[in-house]
């Protein structure tokens, strides 16, 4: 297994964010392109610590969705936590999974009776436990694709409900690339603690219920990079939403900024991966590249080079191990990494 998206929703603004400030936020890591989005949601509390987001604010909307490119494989897991209205007003997606031409291959439901729904072309798949109102969950789905040995399980609470073998999954494609998550089932609902996850290597285990924690930089450790203003770089690119207003900026190739961060204060358990997030767009005439950069330790993990553009944009990476260690991350490890941008070659 390989875990290829982390979201939580806490970079996108604070509590209460909305309109256009939001939508311009989530486009930015996700891209206009297969982002559409309405102004129905806004960020409001999470489960347990953090933030979520709510839909359909005002009223529900066809609009709003948001999709993760990935590539083409023929299992998924998707984790993540939903917070069920008082009224479920609509029998719609949570979440969709597309083939490379867009094709819903794969379309996973809460119906208006409170039951989850995993509907594969073929056939539907019910969970047994009604979902209540008001009332918190976390939900896993995991869905082989294959014309006859498919598979489709369903957990709630890291619970099995529902599991099926040597299924008929199979009718549009037998991969997929895109994941779509819908924000516009009900009014008050609330979305979080995202995780999707692919099979490879043949490990396709659940993750269980998991919560995202975001943490930004605390301080400057090695940097070389410009400032927009002020003295202290990392108090530049450590706000909560996305803006353009403070930065950093480099032209040098190789020239770095790494920053220490703060430690984590809600995680305690299993830390199943590090995502970075990093925002950056090209601010002359020219081409520039850039790669995150993390530093454990003494070991640097450099992310794949983005060339830049004028627009901008925020690119993310998951890193499953700790690169110094070569295991999986502890509390410790990612409290003492530090992260940041180098120009890039």
């Amino acid at each position: 297994m390989a875990l290829r998206l982390i979201e939580g929703f806490e970079n996108y603004g604070a509590n209460g964010t909305t309109g256009t400030t939001l939508e311009a936020a989530v486009q930015a890591k996700y891209g206009a392109a297969i982002t559409t989005f309405s102004t129905d949601c806004l960020l409001n509390d999470g489960w347990a610590s953090g933030l979520g987001m709510e839909m359909g604010y005002e009223s529900t909307s066809t609009f709003n969705y948001i999709t993760c490119t990935l590539d083409e494989q023929d299992t998924w897991l998707v984790g993540f936590s939903l917070k069920l209205p008082g009224s479920i007003n609509a029998s719609d997606e949570l979440v969709s999974l597309l083939d490379s031409e867009g094709n819903n291959v794969i379309r996973f439901y809460l119906n208006n009776n409170g039951r989850l729904r995993l509907y594969t072309n073929v056939q539907s798949y019910y969970s047994v436990r009604i979902l209540k109102p008001n009332t918190w969950y976390y939900i896993e789905f995991k869905v082989y694709i294959h014309d006859s040995a498919g598979t489709i399980d369903i957990n709630i609470n890291g619970v099995s409900d529902r599991s099926e073998t040597s299924q008929d999954t199979y009718l549009i494609d037998a991969t997929c690339s895109q994941v779509t998550f819908h924000l516009n089932h009900s009014t008050g609902m609330i979305i979080d603690d995202i995780y999707v996850a692919d099979g490879t290597a043949g490990v396709n285990s659940f993750l269980g219920p998991c919560k995202v924690e975001a943490i930004r930089p605390d301080a400057d450790d090695t940097v070389a990079w410009d400032m927009s203003t002020g003295g202290d770089r990392y108090a530049l690119v450590n706000t909560q939403d996305v803006n353009e207003t403070t930065y950093v900026e480099g032209d040098t190739i190789t020239e770095s900024d790494l920053y220490t961060y703060a430690n984590l204060s809600t995680l305690t358990g299993d830390i199943f991966g590090v995502q970075l997030n990093t925002g950056g767009k090209l601010t002359a005439a020219g081409t520039r590249q850039l790669n995150d950069r993390l530093l454990s330790n003494v070991t640097n993990s450099n992310g794949a080079t983005v060339l830049a553009d004028t627009t901008g944009e925020t690119v993310y990476r998951v890193i499953e191990q700790d690169p110094d260690t070569a295991a999986n991350w502890v509390v410790a490890g990612v409290n003492a990494v530090k992260a940041g941008v180098v120009v890039g070659d």
